[in-house]
């Protein structure tokens, strides 16, 4: 009988024991599983907002683009016509020139006056893509001009 009173109390324990670690193991394996969705939801939102991110600075580059190139061409296109000027004036007053160097000389400016000119004509079809409306109205009144000027 004084086995039984010291085995019976030992089995209960051990059994108590063991059902307290299955509880603390279930319970543990519902936190690790709970920690885990956490983590893939706070992955997936810093992918969002990573890509959102790199989407939003793609538009903004995108912007740049369009606001820096017209002005650019515009530039360009300034120098090309103050370099027209210039060789029509060096034609004028320098008439004892071999014909054929004047001519080579002209053709090459009117050649990078046309190259400017389909480029600021391109840029200025790109700024409404961009939703560039400010540039859009600054670029139209000079684009109907050059293109009145240029019969092809």
């Amino acid at each position: 009988m004084h086995l039984v009173e010291l085995v019976v109390p030992g089995i209960i324990g051990a059994g108590l024991a063991l059902f307290g670690v299955w509880l603390t193991n279930k319970y543990n394996a519902a936190t690790n599983a709970a920690n885990r969705l956490h983590q893939l939801d706070v992955e997936r939102i810093k992918d969002e907002i990573a890509a959102e991110a790199k989407s939003r600075d793609n538009r903004w580059a995108f912007r740049k683009d369009v606001y820096v190139k017209p002005i650019t061409s515009t530039s360009n296109l300034a120098l090309r016509v103050s370099a027209l000027a210039t060789t029509t004036s060096n034609i004028r007053h320098r008439s004892q020139e071999p014909q054929p160097a004047l001519e080579l000389s002209l053709n090459q400016t009117l050649n990078e006056l046309l190259r400017c000119q389909q480029d600021f004509f391109t840029q200025a079809c790109l700024a409404p893509l961009a939703m560039a409306d400010g540039i859009t109205s600054v670029v139209q009144a000079p684009v109907i001009t050059l293109k009145d000027l240029n019969p092809s």
